[in-house]
């Protein structure tokens, strides 16, 4: 029975210790961590927040049958040397959860390298657009979700909110 209590201890005192910092920038971006800097593709999109320190908020439009999700998932600890390296790895990770990856893009915004990964997964119906950065030992990718019929009327808005990405230690 020690041993289970000194076990659950150590369990809360480790996650306790790793929460993820959200500095909130107004109601439409946030800072994670200090590290990264993301907003909200409009004011229509409603702001959750969640006790998952990997997946600290999402933001939903309630439109329609299935609702357009962005999940802002968060890595303390990734491997690698870029972005696009991460990228593969969170590349394996949807195809673990079903997604059927069909094209990754490397790109350059704002001066940073981000991958854009595009998948469908056939199982709960959804289409996936995903940015992904790599801030040192950070990673932070922003998943986008919604039914297939209707994901081009969210891509803009997606790509509003891959595109507000900053690095914190750049912007001054």
């Amino acid at each position: 029975m020690t041993l289970f209590v000194a076990i659950l201890a150590f369990t809360f005192s480790y996650g306790a210790a790793h929460a993820v910092s959200l500095d909130w920038e107004g109601k439409k971006c946030v800072i994670v961590d200090g590290s990264f800097k993301v907003c909200k593709p409009d004011s229509e999109w409603d702001t959750q927040k969640t006790q998952d320190n990997s997946r600290p908020i999402k933001w939903v439009l309630h439109k329609k049958d299935v609702n357009p999700v962005i999940w802002l998932r968060y890595d303390e600890n990734v491997s690698g040397q870029t972005a696009h390296d991460y990228a593969k790895v969170l590349r394996g990770s949807l195809e673990s959860r079903g997604v059927d990856v069909q094209k990754t893009t490397n790109l350059v915004i704002k001066g940073r390298n981000v991958s854009i990964i595009e998948g469908k997964n056939s199982s709960n119906d959804l289409k996936y657009l995903v940015g992904v950065w790599r801030n040192k030992a950070k990673g932070f990718s922003l998943e986008c979700t919604a039914n297939p019929g209707d994901f081009e009327d969210y891509r803009d808005a997606c790509m509003t909110a891959i595109e507000s990405v900053k690095i914190v230690s750049e912007l001054h």
